[in-house]
């Protein structure tokens, strides 16, 4: 079964979005505030706590994850981690936990 069977709610919008995977595998999107406002919020909405910047060098993209997730009961993101590992973002022993967000490198600068 491919990571992106459970793909739900792509919108086609002309917006830039914000790609969001669960730890269950399930990926949707979510559009980013016009002009910037409010993107720190929802991306700590998104991630559930104050945010961790992993760049992705080759996609020009950043994964956005919870800085403390790992430090409480928590579930491993396989499919965040294999990008993550792919992307030789993150070593081949460490792992992604809880819901993480993708975003275009540019929208943080």
């Amino acid at each position: 079964m491919s990571i992106f069977s459970k793909t739900k709610d792509l919108k086609l919008s002309n917006k830039a979005q914000i790609t969001i995977i669960h730890p269950d595998g399930e990926i949707n999107y979510a559009d980013i505030p016009e002009g910037g406002k409010d993107l720190l919020l929802v991306l700590q909405e998104t991630v559930g706590g104050y945010i961790e910047v992993i760049p992705f060098i080759s996609t020009g993209k950043y994964m956005v994850v919870n800085e403390m997730a790992k430090l409480s009961p928590h579930e491993i993101n396989r499919v965040a981690t294999a990008i993550a590992r792919d992307s030789c973002s993150i070593s081949k022993s460490d792992y992604i936990a809880g819901t993480v967000a993708i975003i275009e490198r540019s929208l943080l600068l």
